[in-house]
């Protein structure tokens, strides 16, 4: 027998890491297999047979028993001083602090300004969006093989240098942060979410190109293939997952999945919809789900059941009876921006969020704000 069968139980029992036995087992006899000579069909057969088997019998690691911190409920500040001074029954906060800043040079942290924000602001919990994209660190680029230069499609968005954020140095990268990230906060009662940034260019928002044509050029001759980007997004939001046990995982969906294909750009909803079924599927209230362009010249969405929604809107609409925490985001524009919080509200959102929220006047801001909080009464 090998290592899974004779040790892998008892160390399951044990609460240890029992896939590490197995992975150790796989890793030898894939090693094996490897070696054997052309002909000798048996053996080939036989290793074969014997890492399905061992990939067959991993269990999944035990579900997490710990409780979620609250997810993020009523108006949701990206400006906390403003909550502080005007906005007093808020109590979440967003902002977005850079990976570049957080880990200048490679394996070297600086956490401080996290919890600088921590410490000024204790009543508050937080969201801190890291950004990645155009904000990693410039090794954290050249690693990746060389930044591109990304030019938008429209005046929406800066020009800036992008990570190869499809290869594998690059996940790695950015995994090893989120490791350290996560042995600094996930025990920290303050920081409630974090979002995930992985696949991000300019935009904060990992679904979104938007992208000029000289741009998307560079993209694909540089070895952009969408394979590599959904691969690398779904399981960063598992490895997320782990690292953050009690912290929930958040994602900025999009109508739209942008991808690049065969040095094309292509716009697609039925697998953007289809990721988002999976991580429900699989985490549950853990993921948080938002959108950061409501406007008041957007169509509310009509509810409709997510394995067949047909937008954007009408699968967040249509989450309304569950247990996910989802929101909207706003984006500044010469708008009502009480209309747009409006459609969020009957849209279920259990959370809005923008900079100062000083559009919306009072007691019209707090309605909102406890509309919000009805929306996630009683959910996780």
């Amino acid at each position: 027998m090998g290592i899974w069968d004779e040790q892998g139980r008892a160390m399951a029992d044990a609460g240890r890491p029992y896939a590490d036995a197995a992975d150790a087992e796989i890793t030898r006899l894939k090693a094996d297999l490897a070696a054997c000579k052309e002909g000798r069909a048996k053996d080939v057969a036989a290793l074969e047979a014997r890492i399905a088997e061992l990939e067959a019998a991993k269990p999944k690691p035990p579900a997490v028993t710990a409780p979620l911190k609250p997810g993020l409920r009523g108006l949701v500040t990206t400006d906390p001083a403003y909550v502080a001074a005007n906005i007093p029954y808020a109590t979440f906060a967003s902002w977005k602090p850079r990976w570049a800043d957080l880990e200048p040079t490679r394996g070297n942290f600086n956490f401080a300004p996290i919890h600088n924000q921590l410490n000024k602001y204790p009543k508050l919990k937080f969201r801190p969006r890291i950004m990645a994209g155009t904000h990693a660190p410039d090794w954290a680029k050249q690693r990746s093989g060389g930044a591109i230069q990304h030019v938008p499609n429209t005046a929406t968005g800066a020009t800036g240098m992008v990570p190869r954020f499809w290869t594998e140095n690059y996940y790695n990268d950015y995994m090893a942060f989120m490791t350290a990230f996560a042995a600094e906060f996930e025990k920290h009662p303050q920081v409630v979410e974090i979002p995930n940034s992985l696949t991000t260019t300019i935009y904060a928002e990992p679904f979104i190109i938007n992208a000029d044509p000289a741009t998307v050029t560079r993209y694909w001759n540089a070895g952009y293939r969408f394979p590599l980007v959904q691969t690398n997004l779904m399981r960063s939001v598992q490895d997320m997952m782990r690292l953050f046990p009690t912290t929930r995982i958040s994602l900025a969906g999009h109508g739209k999945w942008e991808r690049i294909i065969d040095g094309k750009m292509n716009y697609d909803w039925p697998s953007l919809r289809g990721a988002f079924n999976e991580l429900i599927d699989a985490y549950g209230p853990r993921l948080v789900i938002d959108d950061h362009g409501l406007g008041a010249d957007d169509t509310i969405g009509t509810p409709q059941p997510r394995a067949v929604a047909t937008g954007w809107y009408n699968y967040m609409a249509g989450l309304q009876p569950t247990d996910q925490t989802y929101g909207w985001q706003f984006t500044p524009k010469d708008y009502s921006m009480e209309v747009a919080a409006e459609m969020g509200v009957k849209m279920g959102a259990r959370f809005l969020e923008f900079a100062g929220f000083n559009r919306i006047p009072e007691p019209k801001r707090q309605q909102l704000h406890n509309a919000c909080i009805a929306n996630g009464k009683d959910k996780p």
